[in-house]
């Protein structure tokens, strides 16, 4: 990398299996947001390899249930994808 080149970082978003189904209950009827954590996981890979063969550098970030319910209260917005999606590139910047 030159100097003052900035590789943009982009977050691969991670829900641990355990924790999916809150997930669900909070962003109703979202397709991106699929009902089972398996179709969750062959999504998850296919969009990774798509976004890694258009050269786009991401980074894994784990959101949890309660923190995104807490992220969605102190933005005092209704839970969505959009959300999950704000709270993710957050994380991602700070890590």
């Amino acid at each position: 990398m030159r100097g003052g080149d900035i590789t943009p970082v982009y977050p691969a978003i991670r829900i641990v299996a355990e924790e999916y189904d809150a997930f669900v209950r909070l962003i109703a009827d979202d397709e991106r947001l699929p009902r089972s954590y398996d179709e969750w996981l062959r999504r998850s890979a296919r969009l990774a390899a798509e976004r890694s063969a258009r050269g786009e550098n991401l980074k894994d970030v784990v959101i949890h249930s309660e923190e995104f319910a807490y992220f969605c209260l102190a933005q005092a917005r209704e839970p969505s994808y959009v959300l999950l999606e704000e709270l993710a590139a957050e994380k991602a910047a700070r890590t």
